[in-house]
């Protein structure tokens, strides 16, 4: 019996794409969520926090950064913004 037309090949999975900018001022909320504080807190308080302060950071930080993809404002000669086919735009002129 020949087995090798009947071997199923696992799919790769599928990543989150997670925003740049989403992610930065996440990590910026967090890390500001461990500064010191006069009030005592336990562990379990602490983690609940930074993760609403770190939530909260992505979201903004994607609502931020969404008029920028909207309306196509990226940096000017950055990859999205080269057409492979014209050579005045930084392309190759190759088809």
């Amino acid at each position: 019996m020949d087995l090798e037309g009947s071997r199923r090949t696992a799919a790769p999975a599928a990543r989150p794409a997670f925003d740049f900018a989403g992610l930065a001022v996440a990590v910026a909320f967090f890390c500001l969520s461990l500064t010191p504080s006069l009030l005592p807190r336990s562990w379990l308080f602490q983690a609940v926090a930074d993760g609403i302060v770190a939530t909260t950071g992505y979201g903004l930080g994607v609502l931020a950064a969404w008029p920028v993809v909207l309306h196509d404002l990226a940096i000017p000669g950055s990859a999205a913004n080269v057409d492979c086919d014209d050579p005045e735009r930084g392309g190759r002129g190759e088809v």
